[in-house]
């Protein structure tokens, strides 16, 4: 997807078989450190003790939620990675020493190079599947978190959602919307996850 001579980044499935971006470091001269943009400069980031970023909107809103970080060499040895966050940004340090080249590191963001994804909870999903007015300003709030301009599209496919999260509800489970630049689509979060509380 992009390279820049002693890194770059790829794109490929997580072991869950999502999709995600990941950062190669070539070799030994390459940065330790590399920062991220989340949402717009309303966005807060949150770091959690167990080395978890959760997301918010302008209105303290949960809207994301970004896996602790990890990094392997080209033995496939763990490396010491952390997150640190100031305002909207995030930043991976990566610790190198003795490391194999290539280094592949992942931010374990929901969100990746030209997609993102949005949660709900237990409470939000059985609010959504009860449809009206509050499951639109749920989804549309969702869209316009992750893209200013999405809020539109997103109202439009309510019905889509609405009827994902009754599914979801009937069983316990959450919902989540999927975003492309195309469009977005929903998903069931099964209960238990980070996600589905």
């Amino acid at each position: 997807m992009y390279e820049a001579g002693n890194y770059g980044v790829v794109t490929g499935k997580n072991t869950n078989g999502t999709n995600a971006g990941f950062l190669v470091l070539r070799d030994a001269s390459a940065a330790s450190t590399y920062r991220f943009t989340i949402g717009d400069p309303g966005t807060t980031l949150r770091l959690n003790d167990d080395g978890t970023v959760t997301v918010l909107n302008a209105n303290g809103q949960f809207v994301n939620y970004l896996s602790a970080p990890w990094a392997r060499d080209a033995n496939n040895r763990d490396l010491p990675t952390s997150y640190s966050v100031e305002g909207n940004n995030i930043t991976q340090h990566i610790d190198t020493t003795g490391a194999a080249f290539p280094v592949v590191a992942d931010p374990s963001s929901e969100c990746g190079v030209g997609w993102c994804s949005a949660y709900f909870n237990r409470t939000e999903t059985k609010q959504i599947a009860a449809g009206g007015p509050l499951a639109a300003t749920l989804i549309s709030g969702a869209c316009v978190a992750i893209n200013p301009w999405a809020g539109l599209g997103c109202a439009i496919a309510t019905g889509g959602v609405v009827g994902m999260a009754i599914a979801a509800d009937s069983t316990g489970d959450c919902i989540g919307l999927f975003f492309t630049p195309v469009g977005s689509n929903p998903f069931i979060e099964p209960r238990g996850t980070a996600h589905c509380y």
